[in-house]
């Protein structure tokens, strides 16, 4: 987590405010501290939380327009902020996901060069043939959502058993066959660990 911190404190538009949720911990709790100007809580729950619940806690005790996940373990691009910002500005979109980088975790590297802003003028349509959501042909990976704050009013995050595992993909489903406008940055905004 502190991985995922630091890339926070490093972002080139700083998020007004980071809420992270986790569970299986040794105790339940929640701990708030400054990381460089921005507000932090980390709310801890001793049981065992699926991701999605996991997620639907963070986003509602986040007071932004705008809900940016990203799992724990993984960091954010120094340009991450900055480039979602830019998209849900210029395209007047419901949310955004983004390409990723897969790394080993015993092996991190530095972030692939992405100073080109990409965002992919094609609209996110739900799979025809398989769980999830694509662009073109390009299938997508859904754990790196933003989405604003309204969307999150009218759409949480599955936490039946039948979707755990696959509760970003259903999620992005959702929200797609709702007929929400979802952008795609092609720019690998995070490393994802394995």
């Amino acid at each position: 987590m502190t991985r995922l911190i630091n890339s926070i404190v490093a972002q080139t538009r700083r998020p007004d405010q980071v809420v992270i949720s986790c569970s299986s911990w040794d105790h339940d709790g929640r701990q708030e501290f400054d990381a460089g100007g921005i507000p932090v809580t980390i709310v801890y729950a001793k049981r065992r939380i699926v991701q999605a619940e996991n997620r639907n806690i963070a986003a509602s005790l986040l007071n932004t327009d705008i809900l940016s996940f990203i799992d724990a373990d993984d960091i954010m691009h120094p340009r991450r902020t900055e480039y979602i910002l830019r998209t849900f500005q210029e395209t007047q979109c419901d949310g955004v996901v983004h390409n990723y980088q897969h790394v080993k975790h015993e092996s991190p590297v530095p972030f692939e060069t992405e100073d080109a802003y990409v965002c992919v003028d094609e609209p996110v349509i739900k799979n025809p043939t398989h769980l999830g959501c694509i662009v073109g042909n390009y299938a997508l990976h859904h754990a790196h959502l933003s989405i604003m704050r309204n969307v999150f009013a009218r759409f949480q995050y599955p936490i039946e058993e039948q979707f755990y595992r696959i509760e970003d993909a259903v999620y992005l489903g959702t929200l797609v066959q709702n007929g929400l406008t979802i952008r795609y940055l092609q720019n690998k905004l995070s490393q994802y660990f394995y």
